[in-house]
């Protein structure tokens, strides 16, 4: 296997892109008649119907995504640099806490989700609870763009750093 040079590496990081989604894929989905979320239970069990992933080909470039590879194929790229720059290093320490809590935050947003279409489905007249969950929703909205945002200047600042 050949070996990359440091420009080959840095033109390769550079093809990862950030997307601000808002965890898009954590919905449930929705009845197109009804506008009721897509639920199947079996005995005590409720199940969810979630909406689709983005496509594949899409993912894999998609730093930050908690269902691609890109996460792993980016991190694995600077490795190839063998750099003993500490600024790299602390950098590439940054991005790997970065999408930890992006993974973090993905289930906590599925999660809430899930809670607001039960709650729709089954407590329809609590708005109390509703309202609260969607509040919680549009918190991890919030923190999801921060961490987005930061991943993508952490990921220009290991490229300004090979430049």
């Amino acid at each position: 296997m050949k070996t990359k040079s440091p420009s080959e590496i840095k033109q390769e990081l550079s093809t990862f892109v950030t997307v601000q989604c808002g965890l898009y894929h954590e919905k449930v989905a929705l009845n197109p008649e009804t506008k009721m979320p897509i639920i199947t239970q079996i005995d005590s069990e409720v199940a969810c119907t979630r909406v689709q992933l983005c496509p594949a080909n899409l993912r894999s470039k998609r730093l930050g995504c908690a269902h691609s590879f890109a996460n792993d194929n980016f991190n694995k790229l600077i490795n190839e640099l063998e750099s003993e720059n500490s600024e790299i290093t602390e950098l590439q320490a940054k991005i790997k806490q970065i999408i930890l809590k992006i993974y973090m935050l993905d289930h906590e947003k599925g999660n809430l989700e899930k809670d607001h279409a039960k709650s729709v489905m089954f407590h329809s007249s609590n708005k109390s609870q509703q309202e609260n969950i969607q509040t919680k929703i549009e918190q991890c909205l919030a923190q999801h763009f921060i961490l987005i945002s930061e991943l993508e200047s952490t990921k220009n600042k290991i490229l300004h750093h090979l430049a």
